[in-house]
């Protein structure tokens, strides 16, 4: 019985994301926040960016670049990632309607 408990332990949308997006599974799974891991990722940015760009104008211009191109990814992928949630339903729901009486 142990393989149930390990199909309850894959079942993580981190390990879904990364099946869907790569192909694999993630080994590497987080127990930290939404908004901490946003911060963490922003934080390490802003300094490449400070390290590379001198004048803080132009780091400021960088920074808003780059945050635009990330939320224009984040906004396409969210879409993605509905309408794949919206796919899975659909399939959970017809094999739901296809089971015998």
């Amino acid at each position: 019985m142990s393989y149930i408990s390990e199909v309850f332990r894959r079942a993580n949308i981190q390990q879904i994301r990364e099946f869907l997006l790569h192909g694999i599974e993630n080994t590497d799974l987080t127990s930290d926040a939404y908004e901490v891991r946003l911060k963490e990722a922003n934080r390490q940015i802003t300094s490449e960016i400070k390290k590379v760009v001198s004048d803080g104008n132009k780091a400021d211009e960088a920074e808003g670049i780059i945050f635009s191109s990330i939320g224009e990814i984040i906004q396409v992928y969210m879409e993605v990632g509905i309408q794949c949630g919206v796919m899975l339903c659909n399939d959970l729901l017809n094999l739901c309607g296809n089971r015998p009486a």
